[in-house]
Formats: C-alpha cells, structure tokens, sequence
C-alpha cells in the first residue's frame, strides 16, 4: 500500500481550520470588508465555495464547464499538485475571510506551513 502524501494530510487541516473558522463568522462578519480588495467576507466566502468545488470535481473526474474556467486544460493536472493548489485555495481565502471577519486567521497552520517550506 502506497503512503499517505504529505499534501493531503495539509489538504485535510486546511480545509478543517477553514471551515472551524467560517462556523465562527457572526452576523457582522459577513458584510465587513475582506482583506481582499473589492470583496465582503460574504463575497469571498462565495469564491472560496466555488472554487473549491471546481476543484473537488477535477478532483473527482467530473464534466467541467468550459465556461467555467480559462482555456487552460484543468484535466491534466496531477491529483498531488490539484490537491496542493486546492490547500493554498483555502488557505489565501481562508485569511482573506478571517482577516475581514476579525476571525481566528489560523496561525497554527500557517506555522506548520512555514515550517514546511
């Protein structure tokens, strides 16, 4: 049986610590500005949803709409590098929102991360 890729076990916390922290996001949370430009913490949270989910159908062997992404050819893209960019997804937007929404911003992870680099 082959080993565990490091990158899941990332992907795995970071899709955790994120959606620990949006579970946290009260009312006022939502419509405050993220620290992304031009986007609530709503709206970024709109993107993050998305893209993941674009992602985990890749992931998965889905149809993708074309109209949904760039010209880019998103289907040959290794699983270890999908997974990779699907952890820094959730990661940069994750901050985004939390850093908006005066929300716990994941030090914990983003230490393990530092030290991984």
């Amino acid at each position: 049986m082959m080993a565990r890729p490091p990158v899941l076990s990332l992907l795995e916390q970071s899709y955790q610590d994120t959606a620990e922290m949006l579970g946290g996001i009260g009312d006022a949370g939502w419509v405050a500005q993220s620290g992304c430009a031009r986007w609530t913490v709503r709206q970024a949270g709109n993107h993050l949803g998305g893209a993941l989910g674009l992602l985990g159908g890749i992931a998965g062997g889905g149809a993708i709409d074309p109209s949904e992404v760039d010209a880019q050819r998103a289907a040959d893209i290794p699983g270890e590098r999908l997974a990779g960019i699907s952890s820094l997804e959730s990661l940069v937007h994750g901050w985004d929102i939390a850093s908006g929404a005066a929300a716990d911003p994941f030090t914990a992870l983003l230490g393990h991360l530092g030290r991984r680099a």
